[in-house]
């Protein structure tokens, strides 16, 4: 991706009809700097670029909280997201578990830089937060989504269309995304030349919709057919927490696949603890649940080779807690 023309079509698409100079003059700069930044003779702090998209309408810590997936009732005392001390604590909160080292790797940016900016001591331009955001989420074209329409912008429509594509194979065809599994199993690869419904037998699905899956995916780009089978695209990410109505019926659908594979007698680990604890040890134990949830993924991204899907289904629930809440 070209982050400085992103940048330059983003800030256009923000300011709308308005105009360059007086935006420029209630930002607190002179007459021509939105100007300047549009045209790309230099782009402004992240900072700025967010007032701007506050001054153009957008309430910009919703739009951030949204994007990062933060409840309601955890955006109270937050600072704005449009200052210097937001943007260190978007960076923070977007880093997750990733050394310095790991995002230089992954980035134009040398490691001393990186840490300047993740502890507020020196702040990234707009571009630079672009390439940052997409480097430790691979969602950049989601945070620019929570503030414009991503189809408004002429170098990343075409990339916009087919995430949106992507997102609703997920929500429209579950089995999409182990049908994606599939198809990163070490026995897919090593199969001379996989027969339709190789897949489906694989996980117990109707040839139908293993036709209907692979049609889908091929349509949002997420697979590539080459010779004899379809390689993917690791560079494909869905985040389907965009929606959280259709996350939650996704999260039924797969509860239920689980069940039924349950009731089949699957191999698998099934249990069950039921308890009472204090709200201070229930807090604990929920971030418990998210470090085990978090370290299962990392040990799947370390994992060297594909050879069984699994299906993880975990809940913790509380009984009482409607209640609580009627009280």
């Amino acid at each position: 991706m070209d982050w400085e023309l992103l940048s330059r079509e983003w800030l256009r698409t923000l300011r709308g009809k308005r105009s360059m100079r007086a935006l420029s003059v209630r930002l607190g700069f002179g007459e021509n700097a939105v100007y300047r930044w549009e045209s790309g003779r230099c782009a402004p702090l992240a900072s700025v670029a967010l007032r701007l998209a506050g001054l153009s309408g957008v309430r910009v810590n919703e739009a951030v909280f949204g994007f990062l997936g933060v409840p309601a009732k955890d955006r109270s005392k937050q600072p704005s997201f449009a200052t210097a001390r937001g943007v260190q604590l978007l960076l923070q909160r977007v880093r997750g578990e990733r050394s310095f080292v790991e995002l230089a790797r992954e980035t134009q940016f040398t490691r001393f830089a990186l840490s300047r900016w993740f502890r507020g001591s020196t702040e990234p331009t707009l571009p630079q937060l672009l390439e940052l955001i997409e480097a430790t989420t691979r969602r950049v074209l989601d945070f620019v989504a929570a503030f414009s329409d991503p189809a408004k912008c002429p170098s990343v429509a075409d990339a916009w269309r087919v995430h949106l594509a992507s997102r609703n194979a997920a929500f429209d065809a579950p089995w999409s995304h182990a049908v994606l599994r599939a198809l990163e199993l070490s026995d897919y690869a090593s199969a001379q030349t996989p027969e339709p419904g190789w897949i489906a037998r694989r996980l117990g699905i109707p040839l139908t919709e293993e036709v209907r899956c692979l049609e889908l995916l091929a349509t949002s780009r997420q697979i590539e057919h080459r010779g004899t089978h379809w390689a993917v695209d690791e560079s494909a990410v869905v985040d389907t927490g965009q929606d959280p109505a259709r996350a939650r019926e996704l999260r039924r659908f797969w509860l239920a696949e689980a069940l039924q594979r349950f009731d089949r007698g699957a191999r698998g680990a099934y249990g069950y603890n039921l308890f009472t604890l204090s709200h201070h040890d229930y807090e604990a134990l929920r971030q418990l649940y998210v470090q085990f949830f978090e370290n299962m993924r990392r040990l799947i991204a370390n994992s060297t080779s594909g050879d069984r899907i699994v299906l993880f289904c975990g809940q913790l629930v509380e009984l009482d807690g409607d209640s609580q809440r009627q009280s």
